[in-house]
């Protein structure tokens, strides 16, 4: 059974909880445990991936399920005025990340204003597909799922 760790970045409005739910529906409709993570701004999210990331290279309690893949999900309310600035730097840490230890991360974070159309179940399906399908690329390579490189 296929694990992920799901980062979500509390909003709080209802496509937020949304959002969440489908992922919650899709991960246990698809058999994928799955342990959820909130965080309450978007720029906590680099910061929880990194922590969750050094706690599994470094444990060796074998009770402790690591991850298979990783998701990161939320909204950017639209009143913040340095979104875009703000967002980039996010997104820039986040691939940083799963290039540097190898991670099958599959990130979405919307802002309200831009993506109000699209609806949260289909970010939350795209998302989890993404993230499955990177699972499966790092097996076909030979790689333990669950495995977190150390350059």
């Amino acid at each position: 059974m296929k694990s992920v760790l799901l980062i979500d970045i509390k909003d709080g409005n209802e496509r937020y909880n949304s959002l969440v739910q489908s992922a919650v529906a899709l991960l246990d409709a698809q058999g994928v445990h799955y342990t959820k993570l909130s965080v309450s701004h978007l720029l906590e999210a680099p910061i929880a991936l990194r922590f969750a990331v050094e706690t599994f290279r470094s444990t060796s309690d074998r009770h402790m399920r690591k991850p298979d893949g990783y998701m990161v999900l939320g909204f950017v309310p639209i009143t913040e005025s340095f979104e875009s600035v703000v967002y980039e730097e996010v997104l820039r840490s986040l691939q940083d990340m799963a290039c540097y230890y190898g991670l099958a991360l599959s990130h979405h974070t919307c802002f309200e204003s831009r993506e109000g159309g699209i609806d949260a179940a289909t970010i939350a399906e795209r998302t989890l597909y993404s993230c499955l399908n990177l699972i499966h690329i790092k097996k076909q390579f030979g790689l333990q799922t669950n495995h977190i490189s150390t350059p």
